[in-house]
């Protein structure tokens, strides 16, 4: 939840408007976040050791890292576009990160949550709820 929160205030002045900004990464970080547990999910067998966890972890660091350099001059140079241009750059901004979330959980296996007849993961129905439970008590 920390992350999405140091997020929104980051694109707020990008997207000209916090309800855009609450909006576009909370839906981008959810939908992709859910998309990399997919993709956990399917890669489990093949990736279960720990140095994939290692390298998701390393990932989402170097990408904070270059997000926290970038962005200022990144959103400077293309603040003049329209809206839905700016919703479109943010979410793509947004999908690596979301998506090497769910990667350090590959180590968890059957300890998942699951949902359905199927066995299918449970997505982050833990962070949303505390996202969208989090998000609005922060701005408190």
């Amino acid at each position: 939840m920390f992350m999405e929160i140091a997020f929104i205030q980051k694109f707020v002045p990008f997207l000209a408007h916090p309800l855009y900004a609450v909006a576009t990464v909370l839906c981008a970080f959810l939908v992709f976040a859910a998309a990399g547990s997919w993709l956990t999910e399917r890669w489990q067998k093949k990736m279960a050791n720990s140095r994939y966890v290692t390298l998701a972890v390393m990932v989402m660091g170097a990408l904070s890292l270059l997000y926290l350099a970038i962005l200022p001059g990144l959103f400077q140079a293309l603040i003049h576009l329209p809206d839905a241009a700016k919703i479109i750059i943010s979410m793509t901004l947004i999908t690596p990160m979301a998506m090497a979330w769910e990667y350090p959980s590959l180590g968890m296996g059957d300890q998942r949550l699951r949902l359905g007849s199927r066995g299918s993961p449970c997505y982050l129905t833990g962070n949303s709820s505390g996202v969208f439970c989090g998000s609005p008590g922060s701005t408190i």
